[in-house]
């Protein structure tokens, strides 16, 4: 029900926007039509059909626009959508099988828990440029532009990498230990920018760096978390 909801308060925003939103089903139409502005994979419970994924790379191939939202699996060993997963790879975008947890506190402001990740501040980008409201994102789940691994010893070996503005700023998302932070010390900006330029392969990348912060989960937020599920 709340993600009908959802659905539907972003039918009645696009109409406010002069935009028409049509059900569309691929595995009976074949084709997604030459009028469609954007396509809308809204929180399926099943993965699309070789056929489903065909269409969506033809109308991509077009230079059509699509947005994907792909909630994670309801348990750990229940089926991903790993057919809208892979088009996702191929398009640079790698979607991760886990829940993204907020540990900050900020969700109580609105009546949730950690479950709910919520964002008040925003970056440089057209999309966001006018926001000036609360976002809240229930049952998030990681995607990040690009998965970078490195054998640097010293260096994190898997980072994300995600572009921000559509130019040239960067979100770089490193994972700093598997159970806590081990470091002797906080990265220094210097270091920072040299995992940064480790990550990407591109020694004398020329990086500057704008912002850098560590978020941190308790073990009790993420085992309540797992208990839920």
């Amino acid at each position: 029900m709340a993600g009908s909801a959802l659905v539907l308060g972003g039918a009645g925003a696009m109409g406010r926007e002069n935009y028409t939103l049509e059900k569309l089903v691929l595995a009976q139409q074949g084709a997604v039509p030459d009028d469609a502005s954007v396509v809308i994979v809204a929180g399926p419970k099943i993965d699309f059909f070789p056929n489903e994924i065909e269409a969506l790379k033809k109308y991509l191939d077009k230079a059509g626009k699509l947005l994907l939202e792909i909630d994670p699996p309801d348990k750990a060993d229940s089926p991903d959508a790993t057919n809208l997963i892979a088009l996702a790879h191929d398009w640079g975008m790698d979607v991760g099988r886990d829940v993204v947890v907020d540990a900050s506190g900020m969700g109580r402001l609105i009546g949730t828990d950690a479950s709910v990740p919520v964002v008040a501040t925003y970056g440089s980008h057209p999309i966001t440029e006018n926001f000036s409201f609360v976002t809240a994102f229930p049952l998030a789940r990681e995607a990040a532009g690009y998965q970078v691994y490195s054998n640097t010893p010293g260096v994190p070996p898997r980072a994300g990498i995600l572009n921000t503005n559509g130019r040239d700023r960067w979100l770089s998302i490193i994972q700093i230990g598997e159970q806590k932070d081990d470091r002797p010390r906080p990265w220094t900006d210097a270091e920072t920018i040299e995992i940064i330029r480790a990550h990407v392969g591109v020694p004398d990348l020329d990086v500057t760096l704008l912002n850098r912060s560590t978020w941190r989960m308790s073990k009790q937020v993420a085992a309540n978390f797992r208990n839920r599920c």
